[in-house]
């Protein structure tokens, strides 16, 4: 496939060029240390599961606690919020939208710490396109981020108002599939989700 490009965003835990980490939050006011093991809530996600273990225990490896799978991040939060859940790990752009949108739900919650710096998502053409077209796609995104008439919309958007855009995109982490979840047989149960994702181990790379 051809690699058309990828978006920075001016965010916390935003790192330009076309790299972000995920943020773990907690209702308690403690260090990370002491909530490894805890009750852990997530999205079956890079941005939510897999960082959550290579901030903590490491990328692929069995978390020590239980853990309750939801199908978005705000639900993990909602969780926290609630008491149901110690820890969660969200990603920075999801966090700004939800923040901006429903503030209450994350005003006690308290930022633990940060996972790995990982890329942002490619965007991608399939490999049949003509050169000549991929080179108008890539145009068509910086000239829209560009055009004057595009910043009203974009500045409603707390995540797309500082955007930059760029064409290349970094090679890490190199990812494979592995068919365990890093949940312990009997410790996890799964929340607004009837489906599960096999398990994206992912090296994560400083």
């Amino acid at each position: 496939m051809h690699l058309i490009g990828a978006f920075s965003h001016d965010l916390p835990h935003a790192e330009p060029p076309a790299h972000y980490r995920s943020v773990l939050l907690s209702p308690h006011d403690r260090p990370l240390a002491d909530l490894v093991g805890s009750h852990a809530v997530s999205a079956d996600s890079l941005s939510g599961w897999h960082s959550l273990r290579a901030a903590t225990v490491g990328p692929g490896r069995e978390w020590p606690g239980t853990v309750t799978f939801t199908s978005a991040h705000i639900d993990s939060l909602r969780a926290l919020a609630k008491g149901e859940a110690d820890l969660a790990c969200i990603d920075s752009w999801s966090l700004a939208f939800i923040e901006a949108e429903e503030p209450d739900l994350v005003r006690d919650l308290f930022r633990v710490d940060s996972g790995p710096r990982i890329p942002t998502p490619a965007i991608t053409a399939r490999k049949s396109l003509g050169d000549d077209l991929v080179d108008d796609l890539r145009t068509a995104f910086a000239d829209a981020l560009a055009d004057p008439a595009t910043v009203s919309v974009r500045s409603t958007s707390p995540v797309s108002s500082n955007s930059s855009w760029t064409t290349t995109w970094p090679r890490s982490p190199s990812a494979r599939i592995r068919p365990e979840s890093g949940v312990q047989p009997g410790r996890s149960t799964r929340r607004g989700s009837p489906w599960s994702i096999a398990s994206l181990v992912a090296i994560l790379s400083e």
